[in-house]
């Protein structure tokens, strides 16, 4: 998986950016929600517990309790440890193994109605623990170690009532203790009108109500808590393809082979110079941000998407520029998968400029970023009814075929979408704000001009 990922192979090793346990954690802690095979192995284990709590009457858990049940020391899952096979091993594993630092058993909790299914002594349905580790010396005294609740409780007038069996009385002094704190114990849950009623008993998942066991959730549980906790400010895009998202995902980490990153993994780099400014080494910061050619796109793309004015130190403060947008989800969104599409066309055209020789202009990055991103907006989302339109565009004038082509396809709708300013009624809602200068934070003599406008509450498309 870890080669494949990477685009390695037997004979070629190539660099692992990210390491395996952030590529396993899920996309809201900044890893890419890929399962281990042991964590899914370990998840379709637990179900067969789950099951066997919760399929009481079925051929299969009776076939598992006639091979290994008995009078065996177990409490949760039959076993017999002369006997292998299977069960044997999914046992030995299970009971080995914490989920978030509790036991399979643990996770398993009985709601009582009738109480007919769920065991007095070896289940979880009152406290926080076995009743039998809870009262040790009575779970000696009782005749049946595995007899269920509404054998040992009855619910009489001043609440429930435990009815023993016992070889013989409670008569030492932890026997007593252990009684007065079994009838407190049994009072105090009393008031519950379910319990010992016509319903039928119940299972709930990791003390979740109402809750059933998932492979989903329990892998969830295997990691819950094992996580750095660092809060990443990616959000993935669906309109967007997966390419274009993994290299915004790497790019937030910094993990992307720019020069300078290459140089410090010990790969010989000739020159470490941007190729687009050949002024300053190239890492990621200066590529996306610093370097004048990205800083003249993304003034294109705010310009085009008509954004408030703001300034970008590093990748994150791209990643929160839909907060500068006003509007609805959709406004939001459709920004960042511009800022996505945005830093992958700055990559391609990078790669283009070392490995091709080929040099791009400003204007033709943008068009490229307005064209990906129109036909991606139509076919990847709910706006397919997008209507084209010619659009008027700079790179008309200076390039060929292919601008006017990417500028007719890119001048389409999305503009509609981002920029337009017509109210739920047709009312014009824009106003034209002061046309402001900034300068660009590495380089005092570039300066650009941004102008910004409200946004309507509802996106509207032609």
């Amino acid at each position: 998986m870890r080669t494949f990922l990477w685009s390695g192979s037997e004979d070629i090793r190539k660099i692992h950016w990210v390491s395996w346990e952030v590529v396993t954690s899920p996309k809201t802690e900044g890893g890419l929600g890929i399962s281990r095979l042991e964590d899914v192995n370990l998840a379709l284990l637990a179900k067969w517990a789950w099951r066997f709590t919760v399929e009481q009457g079925s051929m299969w858990r009776g076939v598992i309790e006639a091979v290994h049940g008995g009078r065996g020391n177990w409490c949760f899952l039959p076993i017999k440890r002369s006997i292998s096979g299977c069960w044997k091993c999914i046992v030995k594993i299970l009971e080995a193994k914490r989920f978030n630092g509790k036991s399979m058993h643990h996770l398993i909790r009985g709601v009582v109605g009738k109480g007919d299914n769920i065991c007095f002594w070896s289940d979880f349905w009152l406290g926080n623990t076995l009743l039998k580790d809870r009262w040790p010396c009575l779970y000696k005294l009782d005749r049946g170690k595995k007899c269920k609740v509404n054998e040992r409780v009855t619910r009489g007038s001043n609440g429930l009532v435990f009815t023993g069996r016992w070889y013989r009385f409670p008569s030492s002094v932890e026997e007593l203790s252990e009684f007065q704190d079994l009838e407190r114990l049994l009072h105090n849950a009393g008031h519950h009108q379910s319990l010992l009623s016509d319903s039928v008993d119940k299972w709930n998942w990791a003390d979740k109500n109402g809750s059933v066991f998932s492979v989903a959730g329990c892998k969830d549980l295997l990691h819950d808590g094992n996580y750095t906790g660092q809060r990443f400010k990616l959000k993935w895009e669906s309109w967007v393809p997966i390419k274009v998202n993994l290299i915004a995902w790497r790019a937030e980490r910094d993990r992307l082979p720019t020069r300078v990153a290459l140089e410090k993994r010990r790969v010989q780099i000739d020159n470490v110079l941007c190729p687009f400014c050949n002024l300053v080494e190239e890492d990621l910061k200066h590529l996306l941000v610093g370097c004048g050619f990205a800083y003249g796109v993304w003034s294109g793309i705010c310009k085009w998407c008509k954004l408030d004015p703001f300034f970008a130190y590093d990748f994150d403060d791209l990643l929160m520029l839909y907060k500068n947008v006003h509007g609805g989800k959709w406004r939001k969104k459709i920004i960042r998968g511009i800022v996505m599409i945005t830093t992958w066309v700055l990559w391609k055209a990078r790669n283009a400029k070392i490995f091709q020789d080929k040099n791009m202009k400003v204007v033709e990055v943008v068009a490229e970023i307005k064209s990906r991103a129109f036909i991606w907006l139509k076919n990847r989302s709910k706006f397919s009814n997008i209507v084209e339109r010619l659009f008027k565009d700079e790179a008309t004038k200076e390039k060929g075929e292919r601008a006017r082509m990417a500028s007719f396809v890119g001048a389409m709708a999305i503009a509609d979408l981002v920029k337009t300013t017509l109210g739920p009624k047709g009312t014009k809602l824009h106003q034209n704000r002061p046309e402001t200068t900034h300068n660009h934070p590495e380089d005092p003599k570039f300066e650009t001009v941004f102008s910004g406008q409200p946004y309507p509450e509802d996106v509207q498309a032609d």
